[in-house]
């Protein structure tokens, strides 16, 4: 498959570029700063701005599918608005480019909780710059269920990611947070980029919002 990933460096991009390109599928990885990826092979890297949505359309054409781990940084205080405006060019040039099948790297935020709770209004007192790129990124998955013109799927961690093993375990749920029998939800960048790469295989959650944790 040719991807075209969107954040290929990152905290989690580089696991999902490194699981696609070991399965043999064939990246093109867009950066903002190109050099903190290691050309390889089956890899081509490009510099862009996802606000750019004709050279973006561009350079998706030919592609089978888009992979979105975007965002800014966390304390910028618009993150919140460049996520709902990266989002809607991102969409826009997908269209002009003709492709429909797209995996977004969503948030925990906006799952549910056991006691029906929204997984940020569980969480301790958070700055309103973090409040608002969670429900940013919250608002941005209801505007995907309104979009029937594109095969999306919207994959959210569970509320702990960090690095780790690559295990190969995990399980996958939908709208609830995952809880281990020790009350913790957490899953690796490795497992993480597991589940993301077989939904992109098997394409199992179209228009769905799905979950992956331990």
């Amino acid at each position: 498959m040719n991807i075209f990933l969107i954040g290929g460096t990152g905290n989690i991009g580089p696991c999902i570029l490194r699981e696609a390109l070991s399965r043999g599928h064939r990246v093109t990885a867009l950066a903002r700063t190109p050099s903190k990826l290691t050309p390889t092979e089956n890899l081509t890297i490009v510099r862009g701005d996802v606000m750019d949505t004709t050279r973006l359309a561009e350079m998706m054409k030919g592609h089978d599918a888009v992979i979105v781990s975007h965002g800014s940084a966390w304390d910028d205080p618009k993150v919140g608005p460049k996520t709902i405006l990266a989002a809607d060019s991102i969409i826009d040039a997908m269209r002009m480019a003709g492709l429909s099948r797209v995996i977004w790297v969503g948030g925990a935020g906006s799952l549910f909780t056991a006691d029906g709770r929204r997984v940020v209004d569980a969480m301790e007192p958070l700055p309103d710059w973090a409040r608002s790129a969670i429900w940013a990124m919250a608002a941005h998955y209801m505007h995907l269920r309104t979009i029937a013109d594109l095969d999306w799927s919207f994959q959210c961690p569970s509320q702990g990611i960090a690095p780790g093993e690559r295990t190969g375990i995990f399980r996958l749920g939908l709208d609830d947070l995952l809880v281990d029998d020790k009350g913790e939800s957490f899953i690796s960048y490795e497992d993480f980029s597991v589940a993301l790469i077989d939904e992109l295989e098997q394409s199992r959650h179209i228009r769905q919002r799905y979950t992956v944790g331990y």
